[in-house]
Order: structure tokens, then C-alpha cells, then sequence
């Protein structure tokens, strides 16, 4: 197995974008309130949304240059032997250094992965765990077989984050547009965007159906109705100084509108959604909003919808990507309500290759936060995500954002795989192949049962999100399967007869209420089992012990009240937050040699026993939020624990008890505060002292 470390990074101090244009003055008061006002639950879930794509922190800010992540000088060492099994997992463990050869102390780097075979043209892209202290975990499924290579991409510094940050908070619309008014022989031009000051009148051309504004200057010799013309004019330049510039060194065509296979009976017609839109000129005609097209669509089986959206808001809010996909999303839900045979992709952003400047406003940083966004606003709709971030992550051809012809083959060949199905007849209920034989996605169909179509060749399977009540001893043919997703059914135990084959299987949100001992018994192989928000009160003694590969396990939001006893060795990642754990058994945490990231956050813990993190010598990040803690001396080793250099681990530990410290974090109360008696101890001891 051959690596390869291939890291983008320059540091041109020298490097000084030209300006333009100047910016406007934008009053974010005002923009705040453009659009309609969200229901109080869209309102949560654009929080969860915003919370759940912040970047790992805390960033630092301000270190000089030589402290910064330098490409050059990290390195990452691969896990394991040099010859792997097809179907496990590459773990390869990253190390960031600075300027100085000298590891980071902090994370926040924004490292991409992929892992491929040239000679195959095969690729694949990998899972990038930040650890918070310059060093990282990245996991890649081993697909194929075949001499491979590792590539680690920097493709900002924790440094450029920062600054990408702020331009996010101090510079939301950082794009111009502009649109041009005729009249006869009489033209003017002037400045379009979602948000505008009001220090001059403005032409208001909000949608009417969705309420998505947009708007320009009024024009001093037209009206408002005489606009022709939407065209993109860049972005803002001299947003950032010559110290923030040394971490970045490093016309469009609308389409066809129309295509006609008269032969196939095929009718292809392409719309350009609603601005913001980054072509050069595009007639104001043409703007079309998705949801509204989406609405004047019948639907019916022989009807496929592609919605791409994405790139032409990196220079916005990320919330104004979320009002745009929450119409869209209601939409959809209208169609599918309609004609539920209709099949709907939405496609996600692809890399692409980037000069300095537009980094600043279109880097892959942006794009990251908002295909989040996207995967989770439409998960539980029957839709299928055309994943090209993936796509073109894992190919070996450069980036582009209009990716190349042998990318744009892959996409067309997914695009028709979930049309055709595994299903061959025109039944409504199809399931989606990406990887025909390898991977088969039968998710959102409302089965009951599992479709006998699959093949039993099939390495991986989804079947989540359907009314599954029972699937035991169904699957047991399959002695090929490695993944297998049955989250989000109505299963009330967990499976009997899975195949000993799987290395990954996830039964979150389910009705499972007992893990027993036979229950996992022929199913050694597993290296990652996720029984996230299930009902699980109970684990049997020895239940897990089979598990001797298994790496990550996840237990979160059930019922549990202790942790599970003879927990594997091997694990790597463990989440039982949001249980009803009121103790830490130290018999359990003392054989969790290989642990590095525990989650126990959201708990009924008071206290940690003494020594319970000592024998944990690869743990890099605990969670301990929302825990009953009682700030008194039986919480001093906790204390103690987290002051040795470990406050990135739990900062915002908040005391419940005792009275007079509630609400106070714990790391800011002084040992006196917490355990007076440990004052008096050595008052006495130094008493004794000086008397002799």
C-alpha cells in the first residue's frame, strides 16, 4: 500500500487581490427581516441546522505565521499492516505541524481525504475525525482490491477558517449583481441583491408565492416594471488584511432549455432557478423560482426531477440557503403528495478549483456547511441525493466547478441507475442502485417487508426509513453484506439471523428496548453499531463481548442508566450521551485501552470517581455538558483532570448543586470554592510544619 501526501498551501504574503469594486453599506438589521418569518418549529430546526455544521472549535486567532499549520511539515502514518482486506477499514491517523516542525496544539483544519487506485480509476472518499490538539483520524471503507493510495488534502489552515469566519459574520452578502432597465431607446443599470440599504428608493421584486426577496435601485428615468436583465458583477474584494492573505495562497453558459429524443420519447427541459445567480446576463424572464416550478409540475412515474442548488449562495448567509430549501422542501412534499411515483434528486455542491480571491467568497469550506444543511432538510423525504461532492472528492481528475466529462458520465449513470431501479417493472416502489450489485438504496418506500429484488451479491444495503417491524432471519443469504442501515423503522428487538459478514450496521431510531446476549453473538466482524434513540433500557451482561473489531459504537438517546459492562477493547469512538447514566463503573472505562472520543454529555452524572480517565491513554475528547454535577469535593478529581491541559475537552461544565454555585462553570470556581475542606487539610499539615 503506497501513500501519497498531497497538501494545497502557499503563503504568498506578497499576494494583493485588485479592487474592483467599492462595497456597498449593508444594514443587517434590515436584511434580518427579508423573507417570510419561519413557523416556530422550521425556526428550531434552522438553529439545529446552524449548530450542527459549526466548525470545531474554539479557532485560535492571531498566531504568528511560523505557528500556523504548515502542509510541508505534517505527516500521517497509516494503521495497520500494509496488506488489507477488501471490505474493512483504513484507519490513517494525521498529524498537523507548524511553520516551526513543531505540532499544533489546537484543530480546525479543513482536511479532505479520498483514497484511490489510479491504474482502476477507482476512488474513494474518506471520514475526517478532528481531534482539537493538530491531530486527526481519518476512515476509509476498503471497496475494491488492488495496490491503493492515501491523499490528505489541506485545503485551508485552521488560520484561513478564522478569517473565513469572519467574512461569514462581519460580510454575508459579499456578491454583486446588477440588472438592466429599458425602455425604447432609454437604458439604465443598477444595483440588484437580497439585501440593500434604504438610502435610496428601491424596485421590490419579492416573489409573491414564496416570499423570496430581491431587489434593486430604482432607476432615476424608468420604472420598476422596464427590468430586462439579471447579471453577476464578482465579489467584494479588500475584505481581509496582508496577515490574513498569507493563508489563502494557493461567462457562464444557461444550457439548453430544451432537448427532444423523439425516438425514446424523452423530454429534457432545464429551468435557472431564482437569483442569486452567478451568470453573466440571463433575461429576467428566465428566472424562474424552484418551488414555483415545482408546483406547475403533474408528476407521475415516468416524470424525474433534478434540483441543483447551491453554489451561487457561498457569498450569502448560510440561513438564506435555508429559507431557500425549506420552499423548496415544501414543494417536493407537494409533488410527492401529488404523484408519489415521481422520482425527485437533489444534487449536491461539487469541489471545485479556486484562485485566492474567490476563495473568499466560494471556497469549499462554504460549500461543506451547505451540503450539511442540504443532506439533513430532506432526509425522511423520498428523494435520492446525487452526491457529487463525493463524486468529485474521490475522483482522481482535478476540480472544477463544471466538472469534467468522465465525472459528468459517473453522474448521468447514477442519475439513470435510480431511474431504472433494481426494479425493472414500473412499480412505484424502486429502489435506487448507485453501485449495481455493490450498493442498493431502498430507503423511503414504505415497505413492510424487504424486497426480494436485491441481489444477494449485494455488499451494502439500505432499507432505512420504511415501516420494517420485523426482519428476522431474513437477511442471513446474504453472506456478502458489510453495511446495513435499518434506521428509522418500527423494529421493537433487535434483528435475529444478520449475516456474521457486516461491519456496519445501524438500527437508529427504532423501538428497540433489550440488547441480549445472543444477539450479537455471530457478528464479530462489526466494526461500527449505531442504536441511536431506540428504548434500550438494558444491555446483558456480555453482550458486547463477541465484538472484538468493533471501533465505534453509539448508544445516544436511549434509556440506559449505567454504562454497558465488558465493553470491547477495541473501541475506538463510544457515545452514550442523552441516556439516564448516573454512575461511571470504573471496571467498564478501565478496558477502554484504545479509546479516543467519549461522549457522555446529557447524563445524571454528579460526580466522576477518582482515577476514571487515568487508564484512557489515547482518550482526545470527552463530552460532559448537561450532567447533574454537583461542585463539591467529590467532583476534585474531574476538576483536577481537566485542568492538565485538557480545558478543550469540557469548558462549559455548569455546577447544579450546590445551591449557592448553581449555574456557575465549574472551571471557573476556585478549589476553595469547590472543597474548603482541602484548605484546612493543609492549614493543619503546615501548622505541623512550622512547629517542628
Amino acid at each position: 500500500m503506497s501513500t501519497i501526501l498531497n497538501i494545497q498551501s502557499n503563503s504568498d504574503s506578497a499576494f494583493k487581490p485588485p479592487q474592483i469594486l467599492t462595497p456597498l453599506t449593508v444594514n443587517h438589521k434590515y436584511c434580518a427581516q427579508f423573507g417570510q418569518n419561519p413557523t416556530a418549529e422550521e425556526a428550531k430546526e434552522e438553529q439545529n441546522l446552524l449548530r450542527s455544521i459549526a466548525w470545531p472549535g474554539p479557532l485560535v486567532q492571531g498566531l504568528p505565521v511560523e505557528l500556523s499549520s504548515d502542509p510541508a511539515k505534517s505527516y500521517f502514518v497509516i494503521q495497520g499492516p500494509a496488506e488489507q482486506h477488501i471490505g474493512g477499514q483504513l484507519v490513517v491517523d494525521v498529524h498537523v505541524q507548524n511553520f516551526l516542525g513543531l505540532p499544533k496544539k489546537h484543530g480546525g483544519d479543513f482536511l479532505i481525504a479520498r483514497l484511490h487506485s489510479p491504474e482502476l480509476g477507482a476512488g474513494v472518499s474518506g471520514k475526517v475525525y478532528d481531534h482539537q490538539d493538530g491531530n486527526y483520524t481519518v476512515l476509509f471503507p476498503l471497496l475494491w482490491a488492488g495496490v491503493v493510495q492515501v491523499e490528505i488534502t489541506m485545503v485551508h489552515p485552521s488560520e484561513a477558517v478564522v478569517v473565513l469566519k469572519r467574512l461569514q459574520k462581519e460580510h454575508p452578502y459579499r456578491g454583486f449583481f446588477k440588472s438592466l432597465f429599458r425602455s425604447g431607446e432609454v437604458s439604465e443599470t443598477t444595483f440588484c441583491n437580497l439585501c440593500l440599504p434604504l438610502n435610496q428608493p428601491l424596485c421590490n421584486y419579492t416573489d409573491l408565492e414564496t416570499g423570496e426577496p430581491w431587489y434593486c435601485y430604482k432607476p432615476k428615468r424608468l420604472g420598476c416594471d422596464t427590468r430586462v436583465t439579471h447579471y453577476n458583477m464578482g465579489m467584494k474584494q479588500k475584505l481581509i488584511t496582508e496577515y490574513e492573505e498569507q493563508f489563502f495562497h494557493s461567462s457562464k453558459n444557461k444550457g439548453p432549455f430544451l432537448a427532444v429524443d423523439s425516438k425514446n420519447n424523452i423530454l429534457l427541459s432545464y429551468r435557472s432557478h431564482g437569483p442569486p445567480l452567478n451568470f453573466n446576463t440571463v433575461f429576467t424572464s428566465d428566472l424562474r423560482y424552484v418551488s414555483n416550478e415545482l408546483d406547475r409540475i403533474e408528476g407521475g412515474p415516468n416524470i424525474v426531477v433534478l434540483v441543483s442548488v447551491g453554489p451561487h449562495f457561498n457569498s450569502f448567509p448560510v440561513e438564506v440557503f435555508i429559507r431557500r430549501l425549506r420552499h423548496i422542501r415544501r414543494a417536493v412534499a407537494r409533488l410527492l403528495n401529488r404523484e408519489p411515483a415521481t422520482l425527485v434528486m437533489i444534487r449536491t455542491i461539487n469541489m471545485r478549483k479556486l484562485s485566492p480571491e474567490n476563495s473568499l467568497s466560494n471556497s469549499d469550506w462554504f460549500s461543506v456547511q451547505q451540503n450539511a444543511v442540504l443532506r439533513a432538510m430532506f432526509q425522511g423525504l423520498n428523494v435520492q441525493i446525487l452526491d457529487v461532492w463525493e463524486m468529485t472528492l474521490a475522483h482522481h481528475l482535478p476540480h472544477d466547478i463544471h466538472p469534467p466529462p468522465a465525472i459528468i458520465e459517473n453522474m448521468i449513470d447514477l442519475i439513470l441507475s435510480c431511474i431504472c431501479g433494481v426494479e425493472k417493472n414500473k412499480s412505484k416502489r424502486r429502489c435506487c442502485c448507485p453501485r449495481p450489485g455493490v450498493l442498493i438504496l431502498c430507503e423511503s418506500l414504505g415497505l413492510h417487508v424487504l424486497p426480494r429484488s436485491v441481489p444477494l451479491t449485494t455488499s451494502a444495503l439500505s432499507v432505512a426509513r420504511n415501516h420494517l417491524c420485523n426482519v428476522d432471519n431474513v437477511l442471513w443469504r446474504y453472506s456478502s453484506l458489510q453495511e446495513l442501515s435499518l434506521g428509522y423503522n418500527r423494529l421493537d428487538r433487535f434483528p435475529r439471523g444478520l449475516p456474521p459478514s457486516l461491519e456496519s450496521l445501524q438500527l437508529q431510531e427504532n423501538r428497540i428496548t433489550l440488547i441480549t446476549a445472543g444477539d450479537l453473538r455471530n457478528l464479530g466482524n462489526l466494526s461500527r453499531l449505531d442504536l441511536e434513540d431506540n428504548r434500550i433500557r438494558a444491555i446483558q451482561p456480555g453482550a458486547l463481548l463477541s465484538l472484538a473489531r468493533l471501533r465505534m459504537l453509539s448508544l445516544k438517546g436511549n434509556q440506559l442508566s449505567s454504562l454497558p459492562s465488558h465493553l470491547p477493547g477495541s473501541l475506538i469512538h463510544l457515545d452514550v450521551s442523552a441516556n439516564c447514566i448516573s454512575t461511571l463503573d470504573l471496571p467498564s472505562l478501565a478496558v477502554l485501552v484504545n479509546l479516543q472520543a467519549l461522549k457522555i454529555n446529557s447524563n445524571c452524572l454528579r460526580s466522576v470517581p477518582e482515577h476514571a480517565f487515568d487508564g484512557l491513554p489515547r482518550l482526545r475528547s470527552v463530552e460532559l455538558a448537561n450532567n447533574l454535577w454537583v461542585c463539591e469535593c467529590d467532583i476534585m478529581y474531574l476538576y483536577r483532570w481537566l485542568l492538565m491541559d485538557r480545558l478543550r475537552m469540557a469548558t462549559d461544565l455548569v455546577c447544579a448543586a450546590p445551591l449557592h454555585l448553581a449555574h456557575k462553570l465549574l472551571l471557573t470556581l476556585s478549589v476553595v470554592a469547590i472543597c474548603p475542606r482541602i484548605l484546612k487539610t493543609s492549614e493543619r499539615s503546615m501548622s505541623v510544619n512550622v512547629s517542628k
